[in-house]
């Protein structure tokens, strides 16, 4: 029996997220291809506005960041996925806890630069931040 490949996405890769930002169409098309959507989900950590994209750094302060679990059926997708992301992510295995209260375990894109002076996103939704007035 082999483990299930799960992703958590969190910004421009939200299926939620693509009327916000043309920049990541290419890529969260792959991802439809690749997976299938398991469910609306949040992670322990904080998030940060970097630019129109945000940065998720795991943290135990009670913090939570708001995203969506896919569940991988083509691990191929990961190559292109990881050249979006760039060198400023690394891809790690985290706890995610479903909307339904299922916890599984998904990778995610955890940001690696330091991220003094880089405002936090409060609510711990991209959602929230692209849609309030700047």
């Amino acid at each position: 029996m082999s483990l299930a490949l799960r992703l958590f996405v969190y910004g421009s890769l939200r299926a939620d997220a693509q009327a916000w930002t043309v920049r990541a169409a290419a890529p969260h098309a792959a991802l439809v291809a690749a997976a299938d959507f398991e469910g609306l989900a949040s992670v322990a950590g904080r998030l940060h506005a970097v630019a129109w994209y945000p940065a998720l750094v795991p943290a135990r302060d009670g913090g939570r960041v708001r995203g969506e679990v896919w569940r991988i059926r083509d691990p191929a997708v990961f190559d292109l996925l990881d050249a979006f992301e760039g060198e400023e992510y690394a891809r790690e295995l985290h706890s995610a806890v479903l909307d339904d209260g299922c916890e599984v375990t998904a990778f995610l894109y955890r940001y690696l630069p330091a991220l003094e002076g880089v405002p936090l996103i409060a609510s711990g939704d991209y959602l929230d931040w692209v849609r309030s007035p700047s």
